[in-house]
């Protein structure tokens, strides 16, 4: 069995207030009928809000694998459950996929660095705080995604993000506006974003 930590609790429980966004929420009947964020609610959000690239499941994470070895199959019918199309062969490979974590997910823990560095860590023991905490997710996505073997790249460039974080800022830092921007499960993990998105960087699946 394998264990995965929630892409979409980091997001809307951790992210979402430092950066000053509010998840989209609905009765919750497991919390006694409060408004609560679910990982189906990011998605619908997602699919409605989130411009291209989409950080979709990917081939290469391991919750689709079978025995080790990826299988479309499975993908498919993971993606189903979270409403993202099927794998499209031709664009939805797990190399393209490494590539994005690199380019498109570096840059967006970059870019957050300014209001996540202040802001604690979920968990002091991998990080003194949320930026510090991202970057180890985003690093260990890169490992868990086989992207290693995938891209010649021991690690993204994962370093450009700790340098933002302590650069002097030119102009007074502003909350991100309240409309919620779209978040996915896959991201930015982080997931980010495959949270998160990610929903945020192609969080770690």
């Amino acid at each position: 069995m394998l264990n995965n930590a929630s892409d979409n609790g980091l997001v809307d429980n951790k992210l979402d207030p430092v950066l000053g966004c509010r998840p989209p929420t609905a009765p919750d009947l497991g919390a006694g009928g409060a408004p609560s964020p679910s990982l189906a609610l990011n998605e619908l959000q997602a699919a409605a809000f989130q411009a291209a690239p989409n950080a979709l499941v990917p081939p290469n994470d391991p919750m689709t694998e079978i025995n080790g070895a990826a299988s479309t199959a499975k993908t498919d019918r993971y993606r189903l459950g979270v409403d993202q199309p099927p794998v499209d062969r031709d664009t939805d490979t797990a190399a393209a996929y490494c590539d994005h974590l690199a380019t498109i997910g570096v840059a967006r823990v970059a870019l957050d660095a300014k209001l996540t560095a202040g802001a604690p860590s979920p968990d002091p023991a991998v990080a003194a705080d949320l930026h510090g905490f991202l970057v180890a997710r985003l690093n260990d996505s890169w490992g868990n995604l086989g992207c290693p073997a995938l891209t010649g790249k021991a690690t993204p460039d994962a370093a450009a993000t700790t340098a933002a974080a302590t650069a002097p800022t030119t102009a007074p830092t502003t909350a991100a506006p309240t409309t919620p921007p779209a978040t996915t499960a896959a991201t930015a993990s982080t997931t980010p974003a495959p949270s998160a998105a990610p929903t945020t960087a192609p969080p770690a699946p």
